[in-house]
Formats: structure tokens, sequence, C-alpha cells
């Protein structure tokens, strides 16, 4: 049954089923003739006798007065509503965004985790080599170069990690606004937030590549556009948290995934960024 829409007051009301519409038409609540409706597949916003004939028997109330006799203005004040869970995708062209350089967010991200791994192992190493020669000094020295390894290599890995949000960002930007989960900001601010970044993650890449998926589909009009694997990007947001229990042991899968996810968000972002071929 078609869902109605209709105005009352200068505020947009509904959705109501066309009996509703009979009812408050017959108690005098809307105007056949003056108050306008509208549902679904309607061009513009209709007065109510116009779109339903039989409600032009329901009585009149006066039209609303306008000023030195001139006539009401037929244009309508009102845009059609959207539903929640409806996006107009037909005409989505993508907008205008920056290249995104995949290598430079995935170079620098690579040699932080070699890095950071490395540093590591010179620390064992450099533990069992002092138990093994008995040694009483104090390891500051290897304490030291320890700290500048793996500072250094959370500095790299970071910048490497920061090009790959700044690609995010741009490839949520594609989507817009025909997607109620996330802007651009929201899409990479919140994962910043602890605890609800556990969630987050999986809206910022899992959700994004549905959406991408449902805009390139649905709209017809980007046949070359790179499709995403959704079940690479549900992988790559559980290995994430996944880290965060298994240590060493689920980072090396989750880097894998890392780059795979990246290299396809920069794809998408540059088919945009040539002018959708």
């Amino acid at each position: 049954m078609s869902q109605w829409y209709y105005s009352k007051g200068g505020q947009q009301l509904g959705p109501v089923p066309e009996s509703e519409l009979s009812r408050l038409a017959a108690s005098g609540e809307i105007s056949p003739t003056s108050d306008l409706v509208w549902r679904e597949g309607m061009a513009d916003w209709q007065p109510a006798s116009q779109a339903l004939p039989q409600l032009a028997s329901a009585p009149a109330f006066p039209a609303p007065v306008t000023t030195g006799g001139s006539t009401p203005v037929s244009a309508n004040p009102y845009a059609a509503p959207v539903h929640v869970d409806t996006f107009s995708v037909a005409n989505h062209d993508l907008p205008p965004v920056k290249p995104a350089n995949f290598l430079l967010g995935a170079i620098p991200y690579a040699l932080g985790i070699f890095g950071f791994i490395a540093s590591y192992a010179f620390f064992f190493w450099a533990i069992f080599r002092m138990e093994g020669s008995g040694s009483t000094e104090e390891p500051t020295a290897m304490l030291a170069a320890f700290g500048i390894g793996v500072l250094i290599s959370c500095a790299v890995m970071g910048f490497g990690y920061i090009v790959g949000l700044v690609h995010l960002h741009r490839a949520w930007a594609l989507l817009q606004p025909n997607t109620p989960f996330a802007t651009p900001g929201r899409a990479v601010g919140f994962l910043f937030i602890p605890f609800y970044n556990l969630y987050w993650v999986f809206v910022a890449y899992w959700r994004w590549s549905q959406e991408w998926n449902r805009l390139v589909v649905q709209s017809g009009k980007h046949p070359l556009a790179p499709r995403m694997s959704e079940g690479i990007f549900l992988t790559h947001a559980i290995l994430l948290i996944a880290c965060g229990l298994l240590g060493i042991f689920g980072l090396i899968p989750y880097v894998v995934f890392h780059f795979i996810v990246h290299r396809n968000i920069a794809q998408a972002v540059n088919y945009a960024a040539r002018g959708n071929p």
C-alpha cells in the first residue's frame, strides 16, 4: 500500500496510508484543495483532491490568505521526502578527488613494521648474548638502541598509516551524499575513539566496501570502476582487532590484508581522480 506525505501548517508530515489521508480529509484536519500531498513516484507535490480525486467531496477549508488579493502561489515550497533506507544513486557522479599514492603509504608502513620487529629481535638477541656470557654490566646501551629503534619504527609506520587514512577519507568522500553511515571526517575520526573504534573499524572499512559496490552497480554509470571484495575488507577489520589479542601472531596476517585493502581503496580513489573513465 502506498505511503503518503502531507503538509499541514507549513510542516511535512507522514508517511500515512491512503485510508488515513481519507480520514484526515473527512475530519477536516487537512484541506483537499489547499493542502499538498506526495508519495514516492510523484514528480511533485499536488493538492490532495488532485492526487486523490475521491477526497474532492471532503469538506473544503479556505486557502491561505494572501496580501493584495493576489492568487496564491502554486510553486511547491516543499522538497520531496527522502526515505531513510532509500538513496538515489542513478545519477551519481563521483566527485573530484586528489589521487591516492598507494606506495607513499605502503612503503613507510612496511619499513616501520620491519624496524619494529627488528628492534625486538635485537633486544632479545642481546639479552640472550649477555646471559650466555655471564656479563653483569648494565645494558644501558642496549636499552637505548632498542628504544630508539622502536621510536623511529613507530614514527615511520605512523606516517604510512596516516597516508592510508587520508586515502580512506577520500574514499568516503566518493560516496557522499548517498550514504547514511558516515561522512569522511567521521569515518576517519571515530577510529581514534578508544573502545568504540573496535566497532567503528567495521564501518570505516567493511561498510565502505559495501557502499562502494552498491554505488557503482546501482548507478550503472561506472562499468569500469573497480569492485571491492567485501570479504577481504571484513577479514581486515577482524584481524585488526585480533592484533591486540594475538600480538605478533596476529600482526603478520593483518599487515598482509592491510596492504590489500589500502591498495583497493587507492584504486577506487584513482578511478575517480582520473575523471571516471
